[in-house]
This record gives C-alpha cells, structure tokens and sequence, in this order.
C-alpha cells in the first residue's frame, strides 16, 4: 500500500511539475505563416512574373489616349485589340496596380505619384451621380456609355480601393513630397465623402439594390440579400461611411448549403468572384464563417472540375 502511494504522490508531483510548461504549450498563440512564406524560390519568382506581366498591361494601355484609364480588355485576335471603354471597378483597379508596383519595386516613387496625378486628375472630370461614377465610360471622350446606369458593387470596388490609396499616400507623407501627396490625399477623400450610398439603399428592406437607372430615373428591384456577394465590400463601406444603417450587415442572408461533410454560404451563382473579389480589400479572418465559405467554394470548384475531368493539363492543352 505504501508503495502505490508513494508512486501516486511522485505521478502527482511530475504533473505539478510539468503542467505550467504543458499549460504554456498548448495555450500558446500559433504563429500562422504568410502564404508567400509557404512558396519555394521558383514558385515566388512564377508568382512575381505574373505581378510583373498584369502590371505591363495596365502601364502600357493606362496612357494619354486612354486619358490614363485601364481599358476594359484585350484580346489578341481582335482587329481592335483593346476596347475604348473601361468601368468604376477598372478605374480603382488601375489606381491600385500603380501602388502594388511600387510596393514591388516595378517603379519609384515619384513615377507612382505621377502615374496617381495623371489618374485622379481624369476621374476629377468624369461625370457623376451623387459622386458615384457611371458604370462605363468611354476612355477617349470620358462619356458615359449608355443607358447609363449605377452599379452598387462597381462604386463599392472603387471606394473600397480608395480607401487603400489613402493609407498608401498616408504612409508616404515626407519633407520631399509633401504637397503633391497631400493634394492627392484631398481629392482621394473627396471622392470618397461624395459617394452617397443612401441613394442605391432601399429601407423598407433593408438591403442596397444592384444599382439605379439612370434613365429610367429609379433602383432596379433587385437586391444583393447574400453575405457571400461581390457586393458585400459596398455594404461595409457603406455602413462604414453611415450612409446606411449598420443593421443593413445583419439582413445578408448566411444560409449554408452542404457538400459532404463541409459546408459554406451560398451565393448566387457559385463563382469565385462573388467570394474572392471582396477580400483584395477586406482581411480575411482566418477561421471565420466567410473564410472557411471561401475555401468551401474553392474545393467545390475543384471536385466539380474533377468531375469533369477538366485538369491544368486539359486546359493547356486545349481539350
């Protein structure tokens, strides 16, 4: 009997022991890596080429003819390779690529910020709507397309990507380019307080319409109702800004469909874009309800594709 006592009390004695260490181990904050980090020399020289190649597009065709707007798009086989219009989503996508060059080093400094002057300069004499811009604009004569329209997620992608021009012209701020960046950063905030979202908000059911009818002169009765949306960007500037109640977030619908054992929101159509589009911008909380949809949608994408036997291979190929 002694000897079983005596051995508890030495059990007992090496847990006391151990367990602050053990206690210490297990409570400790996983340090999750970037996911560059998990990328081999020749993956992050293959991702960098890619980085170097979109921004080619967009410093080649973001020139005086096209008033330094992106065009819309290119096609190689087409008489007229690059088409003369270009869309709210395009313009701020173009504002971020001169500052994604610069944080790569493709350019310096000074060529961002003539790059930005040349930009917010053109988008200072686009016409507007409650300081939203059209959804199509001719490059050349900076006219609207019509019909003209509004679209809600378009002008959410903008200002959302203004946002992040800001802090880039923030972080930038020195003795040599003060001015000029200041100058920037009020016109940035300008364009950004002008964006009246109240306007494409209906409050009997408390959810943004997909955009308003210029020529019709009304919202078009259909509405983003899904969390897993292109437009949920919108909805947080939005609420962000207070042009729209905060409890506009809450009536997103978060209703879940099922593959297997895993589960993730539904969107409208299931595309990456309505699931990644939004995260350029917004930080992605790992763990989260739209971060565990996202990678839901991803393997979803990737069984269907399986299915269809529609591999890398396949597609390099031509089959």
């Amino acid at each position: 009997m002694g000897l079983v006592l005596n051995l508890f009390m030495q059990i007992i004695g090496i847990i006391w022991i151990v367990s602050p260490s053990a206690i210490y181990y297990i409570s400790k904050l996983k340090e999750n890596k970037k996911s560059i980090e998990n990328l081999d020399e020749e993956e992050i020289e293959y991702v960098k080429r890619i980085a170097k190649d979109t921004w080619s597009y967009f410093e080649e065709y973001m020139n005086k003819e096209n008033n330094f707007l992106p065009p819309d798009n290119f096609q190689e086989s087409r008489r007229e390779r690059i088409v003369s219009r270009t869309s709210a989503t395009n313009i701020g996508l173009g504002l971020m690529t001169i500052i994604s060059s610069y944080d790569l080093k493709f350019i310096t400094l000074e060529k961002a910020l003539i790059n930005l002057e040349n930009s917010i300069s053109t988008i200072e004499k686009l016409d507007k709507w409650h300081g939203h811009l059209y959804n199509w604009y001719n490059t050349k004569t900076l006219k609207p397309l019509r019909p003209r329209y509004i679209s809600t997620v378009d002008s959410g992608n903008f200002v959302g990507y203004l946002y992040t021009v800001r802090m880039f012209l923030e972080s930038k701020i020195n003795t040599q380019y003060r001015d000029r960046i200041k100058d920037l950063l009020n016109k940035v905030n300008g364009f950004i307080d002008n964006t009246d979202f109240s306007y494409l908000y209906n409050k009997e059911n408390r959810l943004l319409s997909i955009g308003f009818n210029i020529e019709d002169n009304k919202l078009t009765d259909t509405y983003y109702d899904l969390l897993a949306s292109e437009a949920r960007q919108a909805s947080l500037i939005a609420i962000a800004k207070k042009d729209v109640p905060a409890k506009h977030w809450n009536n997103l619908s978060r209703t879940l469909t099922k593959i297997g054992k895993y589960k993730g929101l539904i969107s409208w159509s299931g595309t990456a874009f309505e699931y990644l589009m939004p995260n350029i911008n917004i930080k992605k909380y790992k763990g989260s309800l739209l971060d565990e949809s996202c990678k839901f949608m991803i393997m979803s994408q990737q069984k269907y594709s399986k299915g269809l036997r529609y591999t890398l291979g396949n597609i390099r190929s031509g089959i």
